[in-house]
């Protein structure tokens, strides 16, 4: 999250309005999220287990990470403040709400497992639109 700010700080200060751009590719990268969580279907679970530490390294490079930071940062930070301060405030609120929704979804997951492999459908075209939402409301500041 911190490399994120300021990437989004350095890149406001010799570039800015590629910030604006970016807040367009982070809408388009929601809606390609939205698609593939539509047209998913649930694993077999056959997979092998994956390591703490392969779990913990993947969060350094993992891609919807960085886009998630930098779609926050230039849609909802830095039309505001481009404060090189507050940008890294936000870095430390943006990991805290992070680690706890991913808390929060593993644990849903594994109390809704069944369920959720029963109603997949339904359940992932919810959460396509509420994506699609996220996308519209940021690409038009709704």
């Amino acid at each position: 999250m911190v490399l994120c700010a300021l990437f989004c700080y350095e890149l406001a200060q010799l570039i800015p309005s590629m910030v604006g751009m970016l807040k367009y590719i982070g809408a388009a990268y929601i809606v390609y999220l939205a698609i593939h969580v539509a047209l998913s279907k649930p694993e077999d679970g056959g997979g092998e287990p994956v390591s703490f530490m392969k779990g913990f390294l993947l969060e350094f490079v993992n891609v919807k990470i960085i886009l998630y930071a930098i779609t926050v940062y230039t849609g909802y930070v830095m039309p505001y403040t481009t404060d090189l301060g507050v940008l890294l405030i936000h870095a430390v609120v943006l990991t805290a709400i992070g680690v706890a929704g991913n808390l929060a979804w593993a644990a849903a997951g594994g109390l809704f497992q069944t369920f959720l492999t029963k109603h997949y459908r339904l359940f992932n075209g919810l959460m396509a639109l509420v994506l699609l939402w996220c996308a519209v409301a940021l690409a038009f500041n709704l």
